[in-house]
């Protein structure tokens, strides 16, 4: 029977996952400010690393899966880089309309 912080933890990385499926492609198509843009994509490496180690938590409900905790560390580390990433290009777009 999973315990009261896992099942918290699954659900606030359900909350997660689902603000990454939104911000995405808010931050893609909508015509926003810079600092709208860039408070967004720092949002992305956050909200994919908390996606992860929900998912993390609702794989090990019955059992511990060492691939489970090796995907949500690589996940999250992609999420760090793809903050990185995005902050990166927003500044070359931020530089092309000066």
């Amino acid at each position: 029977m999973p315990d009261y912080d896992q099942i918290a933890v699954i659900r606030t990385g359900a909350v997660a996952g689902l603000c990454t499926c939104i911000v995405y492609p808010l931050m893609i198509f909508a015509r926003l400010p810079t600092l709208g843009a860039v408070v967004l994509a720092s949002s992305m490496g956050p909200l994919l690393g908390l996606a992860s180690w929900g998912l993390r938590e609702f794989i090990n409900l019955d059992r511990p899966r060492p691939a489970a905790t090796l995907g949500a560390i690589s996940n999250t580390l992609a999420g760090a880089l793809l903050t990185a990433m995005l902050l990166v290009q927003l500044s070359g777009r931020h530089t092309e309309w000066r």
